[in-house]
């Protein structure tokens, strides 16, 4: 592969010079060394006798190119020394004869209590007399943002200090009204929803007849404790 790659460079270069007369010198350049010989059709009629050729000095010294005006050859990479400053060409993988199998994705414990508390906030709005919301995939990662930050800041004010509605803005969510619920150490779906509706602010928030959309964060930590935080908006 190596000897095809460097022989194969030559030969675009010299391709590349059809146009050049037999009477003037034919110039090539390779990685930025500039090589003259005698003429155009000399260069490949020699190139056509070469066997291959283990570096670019190698190259010139089949060419007999080294004591022609316009070649100078560094001290280090005389014939025969090894090539310096050329970069091995990629090595192409072998495509594998058959393509794995792709095994099913695991479904995602944070989607499943998602669907799971929306079904269950939607229990009790019916209960209410109250129109179901709709589970929101767009909201679900806002909220999933606030997962994460609550656990560094059990606040409705993110860790830097803004307020959570900024979420928003940051998943091209737009709305007119929006409320929050956040909770930890639950174990459950069931758990946190019962706990919410257990607290007077939470269950207004599941129960606010002009909420349409829920997204449902949830996150578990390296300790095994759970976050999880609601998003609603109209």
């Amino acid at each position: 592969m190596r000897k095809v790659g460097v022989c194969a460079i030559a030969a675009a270069l010299l391709i590349a010079m059809g146009g050049i007369s037999e009477a003037q010198a034919a110039v090539i350049s390779v990685n930025g060394n500039k090589v003259s010989c005698n003429t155009v059709e000399e260069l490949k009629d020699k190139l056509q006798q070469m066997n291959g050729c283990d570096n670019i000095w190698e190259l010139l010294s089949k060419l007999n190119c080294g004591n022609l005006p316009g070649v100078e050859l560094p001290e280090g990479n005389k014939p025969g020394m090894p090539e310096v400053n050329i970069p091995n060409l990629p090595v192409v993988p072998e495509l594998p004869e058959e393509t794995p199998e792709v095994k099913p994705e695991v479904q995602d414990q944070a989607y499943a209590y998602g669907l799971r508390i929306t079904e269950l906030v939607n229990e009790h709005r019916a209960a209410a007399g109250l129109k179901p919301v709709k589970y929101s995939a767009k909201l679900s990662a806002a909220a999933q943002v606030r997962a994460v930050e609550i656990e560094k800041s059990f606040s409705h004010t993110r860790p830097d200090g803004r307020y959570f509605s900024t979420v928003f803005a940051e998943h091209g969510i737009t709305y007119r009204y929006s409320g929050e619920n956040i909770a930890w150490g639950q174990k459950s779906p069931e758990e946190v929803v019962t706990a919410w509706m257990n607290s007077a602010g939470h269950r207004a928030n599941i129960l606010n007849k002009n909420f349409t959309e829920l997204g449902v964060g949830y996150r578990q930590n390296e300790k095994g404790v759970n976050y999880f935080t609601q998003l609603f908006i109209y």
